[in-house]
């Protein structure tokens, strides 16, 4: 069941009439970026890609084929990278994909970043050659420049370590994003287990030279642990690796022979065992050599299978001890100076919980937000540091829930909770349109073990979703997975697996905050100028801007105050003579 509200919008000022001013759903559209200026929302699902003009409402779909990429995959411009099902570097410009240059002859190639401006493109390609130190290594990163003419440039290596924290090949090293000047790039180093993700920092110097850095090593070090040699890789005990070509020969006649045997043993169909071909003993083909030869190997195999018991004992002990991020979780604002990412810790069978965490990359500090009620995986940054997460959809969370950290903060709160302040009309908004009734089901065995039996409960949820920002956050975007569809009742031909939720933060509903003012309630509204009109008796009123950080406070206030803020949106909280607390969005 979902429920509608009426609703209606108040008018905006020209500077930010270029979103929608309601909230609004999408089906089929799972929103996962914004381009910066929020005017183009890339959603990706399963099996299709959309890029929506939020301005103009043009959309432009597409299935399987193409897919955006994992950082800020949008320009202003309305560009935006991406890649091939192959998977191949793509490009998309006037609803047109194109191939980035120099990726054709590439295995693996991806781009997953472009600067606000659109003048540069970031991502990863395969090793031009295999071999030596790059054997094993997928991904490395790369960026393309564009030209004058508005297509992108030769493809430009970026430097990258060739060894991963544990001193073995990494199996990805990438660049996922990029600042809004281009000089600086966050990616990952994806060791060669495949289990721990190292952020990693990409600088260009005023001379147009790259550097890169491990963003503090020293976690991926601990004092005092040694991590053993790496054996390598263990001798062959296969023995057709020692015979002689005239033995071997000899070997693999034998087992045709064995196999034309057995074909013919199960043809009789007597599934007489004692008559049963006996396959042919190795050793019955090997001569003294090269059976020495063997019985050495199996020696030194079994000294090397100790020693990579060893060492992969303590590499396990050594994974456990550093943070292991999650893979292409990486975020960065737009100055450079923030790069945030998420611990990830357990497994499919003891499940996976998470912790976020955000470097300071000027001054060299970080927080590892680990005081959390819920596991939360980071999903967007504004470029003043305001964090979105999510609770992951799980078996016992019906939907995933978007959380907020506001700038200035230290703690992640529902992204509800935070709207029933910040914006009550789109928290109304939110709790009228985005609640759905979830079915949960359970199945089990009876006590005797003979009955399957399955119950289920129903309930309803707010269903807030995975949540993604722009730089300066006047627009969130949402996508939540469809669990709530009336299989008994509904048409699976109208089913839809994925709802996107466009929410403005400049908008307003014209039900709120329409007070009688001859009581001693407080009633505020917004001046041209900065000036806020009160009417009633206000004891206080504290005033905030669209990200939640008090801008203005004052006690007592004559009928008029001269704020001095910008034009904008914000929202006062006043106190009334009598104790009342009301919220009020106003526009200056």
């Amino acid at each position: 069941m979902k429920k509608h509200l009426l609703i209606a919008t108040l008018a905006m000022t020209a500077s930010v009439s270029l979103y929608a001013q309601a909230p609004k759903e999408y089906a089929g559209e799972a929103f996962s970026a914004l381009s910066p200026n929020g005017q183009y929302a890339i959603s990706s699902s399963y099996e299709s890609t959309a890029i929506r003009n939020l301005t103009t409402g043009e959309v432009y779909s597409y299935t399987e084929s193409y897919y955006a990429g994992n950082g800020n995959v949008a320009s202003n411009t309305g560009v935006v990278v991406g890649m091939t099902m192959a998977p191949m570097a793509q490009y998309w410009k006037d609803g047109e994909w194109h191939d980035l240059p120099s990726v054709a002859d590439r295995l693996m190639s991806k781009a997953d970043g472009i600067t606000p401006d659109g003048s540069r493109i970031v991502g990863s390609v395969s090793p031009e050659t295999y071999g030596g130190d790059y054997e094993g290594m997928m991904l490395v990163p790369c960026y393309w420049d564009m030209q004058a003419d508005g297509t992108p440039g030769e493809l430009h290596m970026l430097p990258f370590p060739e060894k991963d924290f544990a001193g073995r090949t990494p199996q990805y090293i990438t660049a996922l994003r990029v600042s809004d000047d281009g000089k600086i790039i966050a990616g990952q180093v994806q060791d060669y287990s495949g289990f721990v993700c190292q952020p990693i920092v990409y600088r260009q110097d005023n001379n147009g030279d790259w550097t890169y850095a491990l963003i503090h090593d020293e976690l991926y070090h601990p004092e005092g642990f040694v991590l053993p040699e790496d054996p390598g890789e263990g001798p062959s005990t296969q023995p057709e690796a020692y015979m002689t070509p005239d033995e071997l020969a000899a070997y693999e006649q034998a087992l045709a022979a064995y196999e034309q045997a057995m074909d013919e043993w199960y043809a009789e169909g007597t599934w007489d065992y004692d008559t049963m071909p006996v396959y042919p003993d190795a050793a019955d083909y090997m001569g003294d050599a090269s059976k020495a030869a063997f019985e050495a190997a199996l020696a030194a195999a079994e000294e090397w299978d100790a020693k990579w018991t060893e060492y992969s004992e303590a590499f396990q002990e050594l994974c456990e001890m550093v943070p292991g991020f999650t893979f292409n979780n990486v975020l960065m604002s737009g100055d450079g100076k923030l790069y945030a990412s998420t611990a990830q810790s357990g497994d499919f069978f003891t499940g996976y919980s998470y912790v976020p965490y955000v470097y300071n990359l000027n001054d060299d500090t970080y927080t590892a937000y680990t005081d959390n009620e819920e596991s939360l995986i980071v999903s967007s940054m504004a470029n003043n540091g305001t964090l979105l997460a999510q609770v992951p959809q799980s078996f016992t969370n019906p939907a995933a829930q978007a959380y907020i950290m506001p700038a200035g903060t230290d703690k992640f709160v529902p992204l509800y909770d935070y709207f029933t302040t910040a914006n009550p009309s789109l928290a109304e908004w939110m709790k009228d349109n985005m609640t759905h009734e979830y079915t949960m089901y359970d199945w089990y065995y009876d006590e005797d073990l003979d009955d399957y039996v399955e119950t289920s409960t129903t309930e309803e949820v707010l269903a807030t979703g995975i949540p993604f920002t722009n730089a300066d956050m006047t627009i969130i975007a949402t996508a939540v997975e469809n669990f709530w569809f009336d299989w008994a009742n509904g048409d699976p031909d109208t089913y839809v697996d994925v709802y996107g939720y466009i929410l403005p933060l400049n908008y307003v509903s014209t039900g709120i905050a329409t007070m009688d003012a001859t009581k001693a309630h407080a009633v505020v509204k917004g001046m041209v100028g900065g000036t806020l009109a009160f009417t009633g008796e206000v004891a206080s009123a504290t005033v905030y801007d669209m990200a939640g950080n008090m801008v203005y406070a004052v006690k007592a206030p004559e009928s008029t105050v001269a704020t001095g803020l910008n034009k904008g949106i914000y929202v006062v909280k006043m106190v009334a003579a009598d104790g009342t607390t009301t919220t009020t969005k106003v526009a200056l």
